[in-house]
């Protein structure tokens, strides 16, 4: 990701209907582009998505993805 931006799930996760679940968002070293989520709440993202990014909208739509 171009420039060091704040991360924005804590945001999303206190505005989505599933208070029960505690979220960790971790970041995976590698080339590829893309970005999932494992049961539990937990939400990986690739370095090689995160490099693409221009600012801190296009994480927030990501991270919105993968928490729904």
């Amino acid at each position: 990701m171009k420039g060091h931006m704040q991360c924005p799930g804590t945001r999303i996760v206190a505005v989505c209907d599933r208070h029960d679940i505690e979220y960790r968002f971790t970041v995976i070293e590698s080339d590829q582009i893309n970005a999932f989520a494992a049961p539990g709440g937990y939400v990986y993202f690739y370095t090689g998505l995160l490099r693409e990014m221009e600012n801190e909208a296009e994480l927030a739509a990501v991270m919105s993805h993968e928490i729904s």
